[in-house]
């Protein structure tokens, strides 16, 4: 179906003379009335998002006419047509705080992370959204910062040599341990697909982290006496790949990600697969 207006404004669909021609349009209006009709054309064929509106005022047997081309963009609307229900904005900038837990996979046996005792603090410091078509799906980038602790908190602790070298050794037995943890401190850039509904939204997308600090500590008691040993920079992997998603259910967003790489370079750590959970504020 198409749908030709004439008026004083010419369209980028298929211009002819004075006329405009809108082919399949979405929703048409018109209103007449004693000396006023107005005509509202929303979407296109090859446009939803386009929006044509036009008032001819009849004054002495002449009319006057007032036209506009995607004038929703501009927020504003006249006497019957005035929008009830605004649309999202295309671009969008945000900034975002998670709290969670760590975790870690195929490590070896006595490496045992404990989840609800390794923590996570991401600060996604700007997250850059664009609405294409201004509904509920959306592309964003980001960059932030990312703090993980790794704590293992048995007869087992993480030691560092002269070189760095991260091993996994036993307590001596007159040792009262209390963790040892590997921390690291990460740049993050998340790239991600979003889908945004009333009650319900998700997300999709990796994220690169790359590496700017990493530590080891040790704590613990012999005879009663207090002992820390620490390491810092540590032979991490400078550039490594999480893939996350989130699901948003009652204006609460929970999320989850997992790094298929390892922390430590080959040879200078044990070897294992990260993931962290938890919910953004």
């Amino acid at each position: 179906m198409a749908l030709a207006v004439s008026g004083s404004v010419l369209a980028n669909h298929v211009e002819k003379d004075d006329t405009i021609v809108v082919r399949n349009p979405k929703k048409v209006t018109v209103v007449t009335g004693d000396s006023l009709q107005s005509i509202l054309i929303e979407g296109s064929s090859d446009n939803p998002s386009y929006r044509y509106s036009n008032r001819i005022q009849l004054v002495d047997s002449n009319y006057v006419s007032t036209s506009a081309i995607n004038r929703d963009t501009w927020d504003i609307s006249f006497g019957p047509f005035k929008t009830k229900k605004k649309r999202k904005t295309q671009f969008e900038i945000t900034s975002d705080i998670a709290l969670g837990f760590c975790g870690a996979t195929d490590a070896p046996e006595q490496m045992d992370v404990k989840p609800f005792k390794s923590w996570e603090i991401w600060w996604t410091i700007a997250t850059y959204r664009y609405r294409p078509w201004r509904d509920k799906h959306a592309f964003s980038v980001g960059i932030g910062l990312d703090w993980r602790n790794y704590r293992i908190v048995d007869n087992y602790r993480f030691t560092a040599n002269e070189d760095k070298v991260v091993a996994i050794e036993k307590y001596a037995e007159s040792a009262n341990p209390n963790f040892s943890r590997v921390h690291t401190v990460d740049v993050t850039l998340p790239l991600r697909y979003e889908y945004t509904d009333k009650r319900f939204g998700f997300s999709l997308g990796p994220v690169v982290n790359l590496n700017t600090k990493s530590s080891l500590k040790t704590r613990y008691r012999i005879d009663g006496t207090k002992h820390k040993d620490t390491t810092n920079n540590l032979k991490t992997n400078l550039v490594t790949i999480d893939l996350m998603g989130t699901v948003t259910l009652c204006n609460t967003t929970f999320y989850f990600k997992y790094s298929p790489n390892n922390i430590f370079k080959k040879g200078y750590g044990p070897q294992f697969k990260t993931f962290s959970f938890g919910i953004y504020l």
